[in-house]
């Protein structure tokens, strides 16, 4: 954890918060971006952590590089290529990347081989480029590396509160990608600022006790199994093994997360059976639409995830800011 905690320091002192502006880009396009990034990663079934490191690879890319604003969709398929490579038993065909574009970029088959012609930059150039600018290093430190020791310091939690927690902090980290403002936190910080986020919400549902909760709505009483003391939101042990206390950072990261999620409940609406309806079409729903789905345990239904209060949060945390 030690070598992990120096490390993601490193790369999170090395972005430039600037970088978007410099290539004439916006935290809008950029947003729209990793939302069509995470659909790719969806379609192709590639990992949840090969999908992190790409739009990690992106993020650092553009911190370091100066590019086009028409090639930056190009510098997104390129980082899925080069994740899909490292992390997949079998990375996505360039052709498919290509063909998920609306064939922005076009491979012709020619002999026994491919030609790759293009609009603007081929991808095997920014392959190459990319992987200059990185000098081969490309092992950049994700929240999900820092999830297993995280959650091990949540063992005040019933079991099933934990599996609820693991399945919120992957649905924070996913759809935190959209928001610009959190690329320049260190990874652990951003997954302590999510798993932060997710006790607050379950401690503050009232109760831990009733694995069907996201199929019913919040209680405003605690309720815990017999001789149960309520945890605590932060305590040391969880600083000590996500490397991060209880201050002024953590709540402004988890805030972010927060913020996100708020902006969803004025998008959808989930009964207490669980069933949504949309209300608006106005932010990134990758996210919410993945995390819906049976194989993440429909956790972006939760209740206590779409029907917590935003504005008591704030107040609540605004001191710590």
């Amino acid at each position: 954890l030690h070598y992990l905690l120096i490390r993601d320091a490193i790369f999170s002192l090395d972005f430039e918060p600037t970088c978007l502006t410099r290539s004439q880009l916006t935290p809008s396009i950029r947003g729209t971006l990793f939302d069509w990034m995470i659909k790719v990663q969806q379609y192709l079934r590639m990992g949840t952590e090969s999908l992190h490191l790409a739009t990690s690879l992106v993020d650092h890319f553009i911190s370091r590089k100066q590019i086009a604003e028409h090639n930056y969709q190009l510098v997104g398929i390129t980082a899925l290529f080069l994740a899909g490579k490292i992390n997949e038993r079998q990375a996505a065909s360039l052709r498919t990347l290509c063909y998920l574009t609306e064939h922005s970029y076009i491979p012709k088959q020619v002999g026994f081989g491919f030609i790759y012609t293009r609009l603007n930059i081929q991808v095997l150039e920014w392959e190459q480029t990319m992987l200059d600018v990185f000098n081969f290093d490309l092992h950049i430190p994700l929240p999900h590396h820092f999830l297993g020791s995280a959650l091990l310091s949540c063992d005040d939690f019933p079991e099933h509160c934990r599996e609820q927690l693991r399945l919120i902090c992957l649905y924070l980290f996913d759809l935190g990608l959209t928001e610009f403002e959190l690329s320049k936190y260190s990874s652990s910080l951003r997954c302590a600022a999510a798993l932060y986020l997710g006790r607050r919400l379950l401690l503050d549902s009232g109760d831990l006790t009733d694995d069907r909760s996201h199929l019913s709505s919040p209680s405003s009483d605690l309720e815990f199994q017999p001789n149960l003391k309520r945890p605590p939101l932060w305590s040391l042990k969880q600083a000590a093994l996500t490397g991060h206390k209880e201050d002024q950072r953590l709540r402004r990261v988890a805030s972010i997360y927060a913020a996100a999620l708020a902006r969803l409940q004025q998008q959808f609406s989930v009964s207490p059976t669980g069933d949504v309806s949309r209300l608006t079409v106005s932010v990134p729903e990758a996210a919410f639409i993945k995390y819906s789905n049976r194989h993440y345990g429909r956790i972006a239904r939760l209740s206590q995830l779409m029907n917590f209060q935003y504005s008591r949060l704030l107040e609540e945390w605004k001191g710590g800011f």
